[in-house]
């Protein structure tokens, strides 16, 4: 944990996101593939004919599935 922030902040942002993954895992993968897909939208990974639209769709369904 980054010793920068107030005590508690961390915990205090990341519950709705807990609530809503019903677990701390499915909270995690969630924000992972969240957290990936800006970082590689942001740096440019994706081809230049890449459907992000698409690509987010994809990921959010996986989860509604699982």
């Amino acid at each position: 944990m980054n010793g920068d922030l107030p005590p508690g902040l961390e915990n205090r942002t990341a519950a709705p996101l807990l609530r809503a993954a019903g677990s701390q895992a499915r909270a995690r993968a969630v924000w992972a593939f969240a957290h990936g897909m800006v970082l590689l939208e942001l740096d440019q990974r994706f081809p230049p004919d890449a459907d992000l639209d698409a690509a987010w769709h994809a990921g959010i369904a996986a989860f509604q599935a699982g």
